[in-house]
């Protein structure tokens, strides 16, 4: 099984299909129905990324969100909304949510915003932990690198180095 994602979300049709949509794409999801459920859940175990919904039955998303990145500051944390406001979307960012989603999604928008989200965390990171700048730059080419398919001179321009600088990091952090 492949990255671990947890999902807080009270509504269990919801957390279904997410968890079968996941599941699919060869992800380990595990559902939390309450921000208590939640937060005994992350004492134990380490997620690789959190959906977060925003109205949850025993304490308000942006609350639990707040909670999650005081103990956890690098885990990312993706907020889920039925309410596309443009404030409340403004607000969870301010409060260290990486990136939102509103409901009713479409399957492959989740799939991307769960990719990409899991990108900024390299594999067995732990939650804690930061990751190194060399991490982070690695990571920032490969997406640069697959968002230009490859063509090495388009992402050394969006990357703003020269194509022998680019070659030089392709070689350091074996991206070959």
């Amino acid at each position: 099984m492949g990255r671990h994602i947890l999902v807080i979300d009270d509504a269990r049709d919801i957390t279904q299909l997410i968890e079968i949509t996941l599941t699919n794409e060869n992800y380990q999801v595990s559902s939390r129905y309450s921000a208590a459920e939640a937060l005994s859940f992350l004492k134990e175990h380490s997620p690789d990324l959190v959906l977060l919904d925003i109205m949850l039955p025993d304490q308000n998303g942006i609350e639990l969100l707040q909670t999650i990145k005081s103990d956890y500051p690098f885990l990312p944390v993706v907020m889920i909304t039925a309410f596309a406001e443009v404030n409340t979307a403004v607000d969870a960012m301010k409060k260290g949510a990486s990136d939102y989603i509103c409901k009713p999604f479409k399957v492959d928008e989740l799939k991307k915003v769960v990719e990409q989200n899991l990108q900024m965390r390299p594999v067995g990171q732990p939650m804690n932990n930061p990751p190194t700048l060399e991490e982070v730059e690695k990571i920032h080419i490969e997406q640069t690198l697959k968002n230009f398919d490859g063509n090495r001179r388009k992402a050394a321009e969006a990357l703003g180095i020269s194509l022998r600088a680019l070659y030089y990091k392709i070689k350091q952090y074996d991206l070959d």
